[in-house]
């Protein structure tokens, strides 16, 4: 998944893991909880469905999430 802020101002983005793995071209089985790997920051970490993140003014965050 990928977090993008476009914009001149910080500005707070969030997504429901629960609605992505609704779409058809996303191959994610439903769990309790999923791992979610910060790739640029090297960091993991669990949510249940729903993640928020404030990002910088045009700035990016990239992850990778896999059920656990």
């Amino acid at each position: 998944i990928c977090l993008l802020n476009k914009g001149p101002k910080e500005m707070e983005v969030s997504f429901n893991i629960k609605d992505i793995i609704k779409e058809s071209f996303v191959d994610l089985p439903n769990a309790d909880e999923y791992k979610v790997y910060n790739i640029w920051e090297d960091k993991e970490f669990s949510i249940r469905s729903t993640y928020s993140a404030k990002l910088r003014p045009h700035s990016v965050e990239l992850y990778r999430i896999k059920a656990d």
